[in-house]
């Protein structure tokens, strides 16, 4: 069976995608990956074997000037994409949001191919929800998002393989150069940082400089030097990274996490259970980001900070708690783990092959 796959943009779209295309391929299926040059996709390229690129962008949030333009881009990217797909002829097209994934999506109509679509977020974006008036099938990673469509299918959200294993404790800390014993906190603001959280924690050192913590800080490519000079003043040891590919290392060590709620960040984080302050991006559209961790706040499995309520003073407050009380991150990670959905890449991948 061959299947078409898009999805990218940014790595909640992309990560998924990717997580599915490796499931396919590992199973002897055949597939066509279509993502957007300007996307996080376009770093892993190398990996993605069969893949079609396309000069697109977005057009929700621009100006006119930007829109027309990007609507140009669009339809050459369309007809680009009819091409490829013409010529790969899929029995299966699954898209997983972002605008990467409309050409590819708009091509699996007009050819009648069964396109099928998977939905992260508690709030579907615009791609996904024109899609599914033409899709055979829509998969949902959030319960919240029933709601949006006439029909829907839940399956979680799809986590990376290196998650699904066991990971060993020791070489996780040798990984990063931190110590056993030692409270450990993770500060990830999503696949391209984020840079109000990294300004509000890097404020929060001088407060928990005395509570013997170690650090795990994913800071993004643009404030990389910042945050690692910051480390450097206050003397706090801490890992620094503009980005981390295997994040399932950084999880198993953590105490607690400092994290933006995308929607994989939400599902792998339930997947260890780690003890989260989610933070949700405030610009996110529709504000998505506070739905995707409402149902866990509700059922007092995390703490969440609107942007508004963001200060160096709460997070560090909410750090020196969880590291007094042993019970209530116990309680917390319970919960969380709850909330992890561990067969969603089987059920995913069946949905998908199965018609």
């Amino acid at each position: 069976m061959r299947v078409a796959i898009a999805g990218g943009g940014t790595g909640g779209h992309f990560f998924p995608a990717l997580t599915v295309l490796r499931e396919l391929r590992r199973r002897g299926f055949d597939v066509l990956y279509v993502g957007a040059k300007g996307g996080i996709e376009y770093r892993f390229r190398d990996e993605l074997g069969n893949c079609l690129f396309l000069d697109v962008e977005g057009i929700r949030g621009k100006g006119l000037p930007e829109k027309l333009k990007n609507a140009a881009l669009m339809s050459g990217a369309v007809l680009k994409t009819l091409s490829a797909v013409s010529r790969f002829n899929p029995e299966r097209v699954a898209v997983f949001g972002g605008y990467a994934s409309l050409p590819l999506g708009i091509c699996a109509v007009l050819l009648r191919k069964r396109l099928i679509i998977h939905e992260q977020n508690s709030i579907p974006g615009k791609t996904n929800l024109f899609l599914s008036r033409f899709s055979g099938k829509v998969l949902i990673g959030n319960r919240y998002a029933e709601r949006f469509f006439k029909s829907s299918t839940f399956t979680g959200n799809p986590v990376r393989s290196g998650f699904e294993v066991p990971v060993d404790r020791g070489s996780a800390l040798r990984r990063f150069g931190l110590s056993e014993g030692r409270f450990t906190v993770l500060v990830v603001g999503g696949s391209q940082g984020s840079r109000r959280l990294n300004g509000v924690f890097i404020d929060a050192l001088s407060r928990l400089r005395e509570a013997d913590i170690q650090v795990i800080h994913v800071s993004g490519r643009d404030d990389f030097e910042m945050v690692r000079e910051a480390y450097r003043r206050t003397g706090i040891r801490a890992f620094v990274s503009p980005f981390i590919e295997d994040l399932w290392n950084a999880y198993a060590v953590s105490d607690v996490a400092v994290s933006r709620s995308g929607a994989m960040s939400v599902a792998e984080l339930c997947r260890f259970g780690v003890p989260a302050i989610f933070i949700p991006y405030p610009y996110a559209v529709d504000d998505h980001q506070f739905f995707n961790v409402k149902p866990i706040y509700d059922s007092g499995g995390c703490f969440i900070l609107r942007e508004e309520e963001l200060s160096p003073e709460r997070v560090s407050e909410i750090i020196l708690n969880l590291k007094r009380d042993e019970a209530l991150r116990k309680k917390l990670s319970a919960i969380m783990r709850g909330f992890s959905v561990d067969d969603s890449l089987k059920m995913i991948v069946e949905e998908i092959v199965g018609g």
